[in-house]
């Protein structure tokens, strides 16, 4: 009668291992964070996806110091920011509405305008900013 017993006893625990294993005990992947609205990403409606871009900085209202190599750029409504791509970047960087040029070719420096939800703007190099005869004279 315990040789029974050991049997049924075995039955039951080899039974439920088998069904903890394949069955689990939680989710295969935690949760993670909820997918942000403003993200862009390859699931997004074909309306996002191919919108035009952001149209050019307006030249007349860019102004490039020489001698202190500063860009002075215009306050942008809502949202937009300014960013800046130096030679060798992939992308820009985010910069306030005065901001300090290494020594570099200017030529190969872009300035453009980002959206949230949007293309970024088509950018202009700051030597154009600099023929343009948007050239500030400080009267520090």
């Amino acid at each position: 009668m315990t040789e029974l017993r050991k049997t049924r006893l075995s039955t039951r625990v080899g039974l439920t291992a088998v069904l903890v294993g394949l069955l689990g005990c939680g989710t295969p992947v935690p949760p993670g964070p909820p997918p942000s609205p403003h993200a862009l990403g390859s699931n997004d409606p074909a309306w996002i996806a191919h919108r035009g871009a952001l149209p050019t900085p307006k030249l007349d209202d860019l102004y490039y110091e020489k001698g202190t190599r500063t860009l002075r750029l215009y306050n942008l409504s809502g949202n937009d920011r300014w960013e800046v791509q130096l030679p060798g970047e992939k992308v820009g960087t985010p910069v306030a509405a005065r901001h300090k040029i290494p020594d570099v070719d200017l030529a190969q420096v872009r300035v453009y305008y980002t959206r949230p939800g949007a293309r970024p703007s088509f950018s202009v190099s700051v030597k154009q900013i600099q023929e343009n005869g948007g050239v500030h004279v400080s009267l520090r």
